[in-house]
C-alpha cells in the first residue's frame, strides 16, 4: 500500500501515524477486524503521548486536517460532511482533554482550539460531541474524569 499509492510517514512531523492512516483506508482493498486485542503500547517518558504538549502539537493536528480536506477534495471522495466534522471534533477533544490535564486551559491552543472544537461539534450532530462541550467549557472535568479511569477500567474488567 505504501509504496503503489506513494505514502510516506511525514519526515520530522508529529502525530505522523494520522497523516497516512486514512491514506491506507482508502486505498485498501480489504479491511478487517479480529476480536482480539494485539495492540502493545510501551510507555515512553519522551513519547509524544506522555510529554507536556506544546504549539508544535497543536499545529499538527491542524496540518493533518488540512491534508485530510486536501485529499478528500483530490479524490473526489463524496462523505458527508457531518462525518469530516465528527472526526476533526473528536481529534480537538483529544487535544482539549491532554491541554487540560496539564492546566493549560488558560493558553492561547486551548482557546484556539476550543472555538474551533464549538464549530465541529454544532456541526457533527454527534452526542458525544455535543457532551463534550461541557467538558471543554469545565476544564477540570477532563482531570476528574482521568482520575476515575482507572477505577471505570477496573469496575469494567478492563484493568
Amino acid at each position: 500500500l505504501f509504496t503503489d499509492n506513494n505514502i510516506e510517514f511525514p519526515v520530522g512531523r508529529l502525530h505522523e501515524d494520522t497523516a497516512v492512516i486514512y491514506k491506507l483506508i482508502y486505498f485498501a482493498k480489504r479491511i478487517a477486524c479480529i476480536g482480539e486485542s494485539l495492540y502493545f503500547y510501551r510507555m515512553n517518558e519522551n513519547s509524544i503521548m506522555t510529554a507536556n504538549y506544546t504549539d508544535k502539537h497543536y499545529n499538527s493536528v491542524v496540518k493533518y486536517h488540512e491534508e485530510l480536506d486536501e485529499f478528500i477534495a483530490s479524490n473526489k471522495i463524496d462523505i458527508d460532511e457531518k462525518l469530516i466534522y465528527r472526526h476533526k471534533a473528536l481529534r480537538y477533544l483529544s487535544v482539549l482533554n491532554k491541554l487540560a490535564s496539564y492546566h493549560q486551559e488558560m493558553s492561547n491552543a486551548y482557546i484556539t482550539f476550543k472555538q474551533e472544537y464549538f464549530k465541529l461539534a454544532k456541526g457533527s450532530q454527534l452526542f458525544i460531541c455535543i457532551v463534550g462541550m461541557i467538558l471543554v467549557s469545565i476544564p477540570i472535568s477532563f482531570r476528574i474524569i482521568q482520575k476515575l479511569t482507572p477505577e471505570i477500567r477496573k469496575i469494567m474488567g478492563k484493568a
